[in-house]
């Protein structure tokens, strides 16, 4: 006699042994004689007694050092649990099973008005929910024959929907075996004012499928044991989901991760809308090129990135042929290299008040330990010892980074195609701001990716990472504080329209010294490019200028950003 297996998962696990675990879960439930493997902050439990099985889901939302577990326990027919219910719903009938109702071709008046009947029985009106878990075996069910694999069905069941209950904001289609999504392509259609939606405990097999739902308006959603949510990672379900529909703030119960926004006030949002400053271009990628294979990559490697376990990342990075270096930039009057340096004393008063903007970003010195900065390490040894060769040494260093949270929505990522001999890899620059999150500072920064493609049998293919990171150079800069972090984050998370820059041709020589008189006496592009061709862009006669203008109170209050 073949003994019945039952499989469970574990999500969110801080970092522990599996001896460690069993002796938490004893602790709860009592006795448990289980197979355990364990993969990062997941656990999944092979388990003969359906008693222990059962038991185990009472740890469910329960805390183990510190972290909130999540426990998904799927029986042997691959029917389960699923912890959170919508709102409205009634509680939940058995185990998933496939329809034994006959396939019709067509339906009568009376078959039609047996469907309406039991979707009148089941629906509140009070808070527009319909609730059609387990259709098959509702009391008039052999009537109308509910076969959800049955498109003259499905489609009668929308049009039902449209004729009734237009109005619908919640829909439950739990135990159902719905297996192809494509045929409630008409679902947004029937229904347009469609707030939430479960289809948990079906057949549901691929992410793909969910393509065929248009529901612009979804905010709440429900895929909890279906084939595609099994085992899977938490940030890759999230992220699967919101791509398709970006406006949920519940999935399967729990709020997903917000987006990153920075509050700001009226005042300010007009007062930089008022004075766009440069104007910039959007992300650049080759025509022909990996574009949409590359913005997925980035997406979700900086969800990951962003999430409290960075070492979702570790198949991401090549085993062996990665590398990943930092560099932390601190204030400008750090640097003595530029050509202004040696006129410091001789700089115009106006623009230049002593404050905090005058001294280092404390905040950076959590990232000095593994800064290459070129200017501060001078040796070759030191400098070759903070490269982090290999992903674990990878992800052993970004794992000490600050905890982060990007804006993908804002940042610009360019893109181009290059060979390594045969072999094509793909340099990405990404340009943005991030906030880190234990303090709510925000800094811009740079990342240089280079990518190849992973090889249909490897770990990272496996993991579901269609490209590799063969090496990643990080650029971090000094935090954007005081009353300009408004203004100076707006700008950032707002680029101008794709095309032409309107600001004047300039060399590289030339665009090096704008920046310079910029960045030390806080002038705006014009002004500074202005002055500078006024005087020959020689730095010492624009010094002088301005120390003459600065005299005489010339210098215009426009000129300073």
């Amino acid at each position: 006699m073949e003994v019945e297996e039952w499989k469970a998962s574990i999500f969110g696990l801080p970092g522990c042994s599996v001896s460690e675990l069993l002796k938490f879960l004893r602790s709860k439930i009592g006795a448990l004689s289980a197979q355990v493997d364990m993969k990062g902050n997941k656990a999944f439990l092979t388990i003969a007694s359906s008693k222990q099985a059962n038991a185990l889901k009472r740890v469910d939302g329960m805390s183990f050092k510190r972290s909130k577990l999540s426990v998904r326990v799927t029986g042997p027919s691959g029917g389960g649990n699923s912890s959170m219910e919508m709102e409205g719903s009634s509680s939940r009938v058995g185990k998933g099973s496939k329809s034994k109702m006959p396939f019709k071709k067509s339906y009568n008046a009376n078959e039609i008005s047996a469907l309406e009947s039991a979707l009148a029985a089941r629906y509140d009106a009070g808070s527009q929910c319909l609730q059609l878990d387990a259709l098959h075996q509702v009391g008039n069910a052999r009537t109308f024959a509910p076969h959800f694999g049955n498109k003259v069905f499905v489609d009668l069941l929308l049009d039902c929907l449209r004729r009734n209950v237009p109005d619908l904001a919640m829909l439950s289609l739990q135990h159902n075996y719905i297996k192809d999504l494509r045929l409630f392509a008409g679902l947004g259609k029937a229904v347009p004012g469609l707030k939430a939606l479960s289809l948990a405990s079906n057949a549901v097999s691929s992410f793909k499928d969910l393509d065929a739902l248009a529901l612009p308006g979804l905010c709440i959603f429900e895929l909890g044991d279906n084939p595609v949510t099994r085992n899977i990672d938490p940030v890759e379900y999230q992220w699967q989901v919101l791509r398709r529909f970006p406006d949920v703030v519940t999935l399967d119960g729990a709020p997903t991760e917000a987006t990153v926004r920075f509050p700001l006030p009226d005042d300010v949002l007009a007062s930089v809308q008022a004075s766009p400053g440069l104007p910039a271009t959007g992300s650049y990628a080759e025509d022909g090129g990996p574009g949409e294979l590359v913005q997925a990559f980035l997406s979700k490697f900086l969800a990951v990135y962003d999430s409290p376990d960075r070492t979702g990342l570790l198949d991401a990075y090549h085993p062996t042929e990665s590398y990943f270096s930092l560099t932390a930039e601190g204030d400008i009057d750090d640097v003595t290299t530029d050509a202004f340096a040696k006129k410091k004393d001789r700089r115009p008063r106006r623009g230049r008040k002593k404050g905090k903007d005058d001294v280092a970003d404390p905040s950076l010195v959590d990232y000095y330990p593994l800064s290459r900065n070129l200017l501060a390490v001078t040796t070759v040894t030191e400098r070759m010892k903070r490269v982090a060769c290999g992903n674990i040494d990878v992800i052993n260093a970004i794992t000490h980074l600050r905890a982060t949270a990007h804006d993908t929505s804002s940042a610009v990522a360019d893109q181009v195609v290059a060979y390594a001999g045969s072999v094509p890899v793909i340099i990405v620059s990404l340009h943005g701001v991030v906030c880190e999150t234990a303090d709510g500072i925000v800094r811009p920064f740079d990342r240089i990716l280079t990518l190849t493609q992973a090889e249909p049998e490897s770990l990272a293919a496996a993991a579901g990472w269609p490209l590799y990171v063969i090496n990643d150079m990080l650029r971090v800069r000094k935090a954007i504080t005081n009353d300009r972090q408004a203004d100076t984050v707006l700008r950032a998370l707002s680029p101008g329209p794709s095309g032409p820059s309107d600001a004047p041709s300039l060399n590289p020589d030339q665009m090096s010294l704008v920046r310079e008189l910029s960045l030390q006496f806080n002038f705006n592009f014009e002004f500074a490019s202005a002055v500078l061709d006024a005087n020959g862009w020689m730095p010492d006669a624009t010094l002088a200028a301005l120390q003459e203008m600065d005299a005489r109170g010339a210098i215009p209050a426009n000129a300073y950003n």
